[in-house]
């Protein structure tokens, strides 16, 4: 109703039933594009599987040429901790040990790979870089100093 010309919902294919069971949601199943791990959802963008958050939590990769960026929700929930222990898990994970595969995944990548990474939790800005801070890492705010 607010975007009038929304023409696609962009969503994992796993979270597809749970979207059918909210009936006030039906009007718009028409517009569902479900996606799964490595799709292109436009271009230069590709959905990324990162569960553990939940079974479809889902990133969004993009690439410019000159840099990568990964966008995500709720793979770090308190920088401050996670960047320096990867392996400290939240309880509003549904799968711990899944979710700290994820965000150790994440972490090591993107700083191997000077990948921006935007999540829900990172703060102001929101985008930064992970850094590799001996067996810890690091969160770089865009613009910023390096925490964890």
């Amino acid at each position: 109703m607010l975007f009038p010309n929304l023409t696609a919902i962009v969503i994992p294919e796993a979270a597809v039933g749970s979207f059918f069971a909210y009936a006030h949601l039906a009007q718009f199943r028409p517009l569902l594009k479900p996606v799964q791990n490595g799709d292109q959802v436009g271009e230069r963008l590709r959905a990324v599987a990162l569960p553990g958050h939940a079974a479809s939590h889902t990133g969004y990769a993009f690439d410019t040429d000159e840099d990568r960026f990964l966008f995500f929700g709720d793979v770090v929930h308190v920088p401050a901790l996670q960047f320096g222990n990867p392996a400290f898990s939240w309880g509003y994970d549904d799968d711990q040990p899944t979710a700290r595969a994820t965000r150790l995944k994440v972490v090591s990548d993107a700083a191997k790979a000077r990948t921006w990474i935007a999540g829900a939790h990172l703060g102001w800005p929101g985008i930064g870089r992970v850094v590799r801070k001996g067996e810890a890492y690091g969160y770089e705010p865009a613009g910023g100093r390096v925490t964890g």
